[in-house]
């Protein structure tokens, strides 16, 4: 599975994420890296703690950080925003 192309979505790149973390891709740092890129400064303190997760080889635990994003932030879980 491939990184996520820039200019998605947030709730298409989480999504996205979500499944190279599930898989045990590779690609998930970069996928975090694009979406880094794309956040907003309120939300860069979900985008530490994925990264934290992610370079602890934690997958499950961003799983769950995705997860608690999406339920917590209407624009990370609307896939048509």
């Amino acid at each position: 599975m491939a990184a996520p192309e820039p200019g998605l979505p947030l709730a298409v790149s989480l999504a996205n994420l979500r499944a190279l973390l599930d898989a045990g891709d590779a690609n998930a740092a970069e996928a975090l890296g694009a979406i880094a890129a794309a956040t907003d400064p309120a939300r860069t303190h979900r985008v530490d703690a994925l990264q934290r997760a992610i370079d602890a080889f934690d997958f499950e635990a961003a799983i769950a950080l995705i997860d608690a994003w999406v339920a917590e932030d209407p624009a990370a879980g609307d896939h048509a925003a």
